[in-house]
């Protein structure tokens, strides 16, 4: 059974949180919570925790700050972060995304301080290109080899740096398809539609072929909707229920 849930963004009232959690866990089965400043802080963490055992929500994972290996800030917060997990002793293993920006503004050594919090899984997210998507493709394996952690594979990236560099969207898919070290490596899929323009655009609205992504899916692999939903018990469900009926109808049983 396919793990389908939205990236949310949850109010920094605790109060608010719990009511909101407790109302997605009648609807999805995962998450990724988007952290920003005015959550990071002790009892709003333990609050996200606590509710999330509380309703049963058991796979989620947390979007730390895009640039979190890039900017002196947001690696500070994300360091805060982990430190603050920390001390709430909390050991599942949660999965932890950032993107892959430029190679030469990385600093391994202060990186590889952030992994010595082995509790969690680190994922690293391939962003839009609009050249060389398959140089970048390999830029991003080599950081994750060097990193010793994992991908966040964000398909609508994928598929719009495709169409950008007028590559055949199943010539990409199947570049990755035909590499077992994929395979070991993703541990989380970003879905959302695209066009010639952008993409994040609500599933079912753009270029998106689910016979064309087959071949990279695992019902394994939480699948988190990356899509501006206005109410997630309305349109939202609409969307999930659309984009479920079409992994059943196409999907991989758990080859890739």
């Amino acid at each position: 059974m396919y793990k389908i849930g939205y990236r949310i963004k949850l109010p920094a009232d605790e109060n608010m949180q719990e009511i909101f959690l407790s109302r997605y866990s009648t609807l999805f089965n995962t998450f990724e919570l988007k952290i920003t400043n005015d959550i990071l802080c002790a009892s709003s963490m333990e609050n996200i925790i606590y509710s999330t055992k509380f309703f049963n929500i058991n796979n989620y994972s947390f979007h730390l700050f895009k640039d979190a290996f890039y900017n002196d800030e947001a690696y500070s917060k994300t360091m805060e972060l982990l430190m603050l997990l920390s001390r709430l002793n909390y050991k599942q293993n949660l999965i932890l995304v950032t993107h892959c920006l430029e190679d030469h503004l990385l600093n391994i050594d202060l990186i590889n301080e952030l992994f010595k919090f082995n509790n969690y899984t680190f994922c690293i997210e391939n962003i839009e290109v609009y050249e060389g998507v398959f140089e970048y493709l390999e830029k991003l394996k080599s950081l994750v080899e060097r990193l010793n952690c994992y991908i966040c594979l964000d398909i609508g990236h994928l598929l719009f740096s495709a169409k950008k560099c007028n590559i055949k969207p199943s010539d990409v898919i199947e570049y990755i398809s035909l590499d077992s070290w994929w395979k070991q490596k993703i541990k989380e899929i970003h879905l959302h539609d695209f066009n010639n323009q952008k993409c994040h655009l609500n599933i079912g609205t753009g270029e998106l072929n689910f016979q064309d992504i087959t071949p990279i899916l695992n019902d394994n692999i939480p699948i988190i909707l990356e899509t501006r939903i206005k109410d997630l018990s309305k349109d939202g469900i609409e969307e999930f229920k659309y984009t479920k009926e079409r992994l059943i109808k196409y999907g991989n049983t758990g080859n890739f």
